[in-house]
């Protein structure tokens, strides 16, 4: 075989590698155009600063690092901010896929009651994370939403909902009138929003909770507290529950507490799910809960727990 043609596979190897890097610096370069951009146009010079910008064509993505947003009442610090997608084509992006790794407010002061809090259950920094994915179909009037959140350590928590029937035009409405005066919003703006929307419905929902050590270290700093075994905290709260069982109205009900009860026994994954057989609005939900009719939204929104 002609030596010359050895390292022919080596040279190509090598031009895919030049090729990628050149590609992922173009990429990065843009990016940081696109955020310093993003910035001016909305004059956040003065709120918000970075570290830097990187971008990688495959896997796609944008990454921002140190990222602080200095408001008037606290400064929020955020390690990075990764963006899979986003639709920048429109006033309200359609889909997006972002990740905010390791947010914290030093000397905020929810931020400093959550941390206390957490430190007495022997954690010690806090790693909280969040992230979002959504896309949206303006000619089916539909709105898909997945929005997780983490702390280390602690616990997972996610919400995912499916929309029907959303106008996209009253919410760009409702966008602009919030960017308008964001830092005046009384609680009848956010009823005329919630009015404006409420012909929007729910055909699925689910709020999960994935126990990773914050259960089991509450149990037992409950235990210690009372003198008490972590066996006995079970037995006495499935107790209660099983009162509350007793006393429920309805079958939806007496299921959704006997989840929760083996949810105590062994606390590791409880999801609760909305799932109408046709999509509930908005306004039919809040009736319900404004007249407190539970049996209604019980069953209108056939509510299940899985554990």
């Amino acid at each position: 075989m002609n030596k010359k043609l050895i390292f022919i596979p080596i040279i190509i190897v090598l031009l895919l590698v030049i090729a990628y890097i050149a590609a992922n610096h173009v990429a990065t370069t843009n990016a940081k155009e696109q955020t310093d951009n993003y910035i001016h146009k909305n004059k956040l010079e003065k709120i918000v600063s970075y570290e830097k910008v990187k971008a990688s064509v495959f896997p796609k993505y944008i990454s921002i690092k140190n990222l602080s947003i200095n408001t008037e009442e606290k400064i929020i610090y955020i390690n990075e901010v990764l963006v899979r997608s986003l639709d920048t084509k429109h006033d309200i992006p359609l889909y997006g896929d972002i990740e905010i790794r390791h947010i914290s407010s030093p000397g905020s002061e929810e931020f400093t009651k959550i941390e206390e809090k957490l430190k007495k259950l022997g954690y010690g920094s806090l790693k909280i994370n969040f992230r979002m994915k959504f896309n949206s179909n303006e000619t089916a009037r539909t709105q898909n939403i997945d929005y997780v959140t983490t702390i280390e350590n602690a616990f997972k928590a996610g919400l995912i909902i499916k929309l029907n029937n959303v106008d996209f035009k009253k919410i760009r409405e409702i966008q602009k009138s919030v960017s308008k005066k964001s830092d005046k919003l009384s609680p009848d703006d956010f009823r005329v929003a919630l009015q404006d929307i409420s012909d929007t419905a729910i055909s699925y929902a689910e709020f999960y909770f994935k126990n990773e050590g914050l259960i089991d270290r509450l149990m037992k700093k409950e235990a210690t507290d009372r003198g008490i075994s972590e066996k006995k905290i079970k037995e006495n709260t499935c107790k209660m529950l099983d009162m509350q069982i007793a006393s429920a109205k309805t079958t939806a009900q007496k299921d959704f507490l006997k989840d929760i009860r083996k949810f105590i026994k062994k606390p590791r994954k409880i999801s609760v799910k909305i799932s109408p057989k046709t999509p509930v609005k908005i306004q039919e939900i809040i009736q319900c809960i404004m007249n407190k009719n539970t049996n209604k939204l019980f069953s209108n929104l056939n509510f299940s727990i899985e554990t």
